[in-house]
């Protein structure tokens, strides 16, 4: 099932380039997303994709651009949405 999912987003890629940055974006916000990132693994087809940046000779530099965006992003959706629900962990006191 993987296999496919790979093959069907490198295949979208392949034939679509101008779709690439933002395709490369997306993937990364939601492989750094909190839950989300359990159940989209995305770290397999980011590295087919970076095999077929070099294949078709897209800027490196653009798709790196993306990625770093999209992953940067999901992150402080991340720690915001924990941070403005005021979710603590219990503690312990010491005594």
């Amino acid at each position: 099932m993987l296999n496919e999912w790979v093959d069907l987003v490198t295949n979208f890629a392949r034939a679509h380039e101008g779709w690439l940055f933002p395709l490369v974006f997306s993937l990364a916000f939601f492989e750094s997303l909190a839950i989300v990132s359990l159940f989209f693994p995305a770290t397999i087809v980011m590295i087919a994709l970076g095999v077929l940046v070099g294949d078709i000779n897209y800027p490196f530099w653009l798709v790196w651009l993306a990625g770093s965006l999209g992953a940067f992003l999901g992150m402080w959706v991340s720690y915001n949405s924990v941070s403005y629900t005021h979710l603590t962990l219990p503690t312990t006191e010491r005594v």
